[in-house]
């Protein structure tokens, strides 16, 4: 299929950019309180700062997203299988359709996916290793991922439940003991 690219008079209107747009704007500090998450808004304020204040400036934010959300997926491809399969995913990732069409429209949905992408891979990192400075890499990523969509927390539950009760190589205590400090640097850092 061909991808047709057009100007559109009235970007963003009609959706979340606009929003992330006025919020971003506004925002003066990552942890202010807000209606929404901060990372991508950070983001958004960055893109906002190096664009000269462009409404344009959500949509690096939302390509900045989506070329992290390519890496993740590599890394996640090599840590379950191979440095081939991972670089394949990335390479399916970085040309899919939706993906390249959407990515640079003002959406956090790249983002998020990198961001639960990159938690993936530091709970594998976590599952095989458990030790202190890989659970403070999975609790950090994983209060990343809440920080960009606090819904993530419906998977980090239910990973860190598995990480406790899998059959993997690592004693099971070691992997609780992980699981704990992984949780306190999640709820820290969120």
């Amino acid at each position: 299929s061909r991808v047709t690219w057009y100007r559109v008079p009235t970007p963003y209107v009609g959706g979340d950019p606009i929003t992330y747009i006025e919020y971003g704007r506004q925002m003066t500090s990552f942890y202010q309180p807000h209606v929404r998450e901060p990372v991508f808004l950070a983001m958004t304020s960055v893109g906002l700062w190096a664009l000269d204040d462009q409404d344009y400036g959500v949509s690096l934010a939302s390509a900045v997203g989506s070329t992290v959300a390519i890496f993740a997926t590599y890394l996640v491809g090599a840590a379950i299988l191979s440095p081939l399969s991972g670089l394949l995913a990335a390479l399916l990732t970085a040309t899919e359709l939706e993906m390249v069409t959407w990515g640079v429209d003002g959406w956090r949905d790249d983002t998020f996916t990198g961001t639960i992408l990159f938690s993936v891979w530091a709970l594998l990192r976590l599952r095989a290793r458990p030790s202190v400075g890989n659970a403070l890499l999975a609790g950090g990523l994983c209060a990343l991922s809440c920080l960009t969509r606090i819904t993530a927390i419906t998977f980090i539950v239910p990973a860190f439940i598995w990480l406790v009760i899998d059959r993997a190589a690592a004693p099971r205590r070691d992997r609780a003991r992980a699981v704990v400090v992984a949780a306190v640097a999640l709820v820290v850092i969120v």
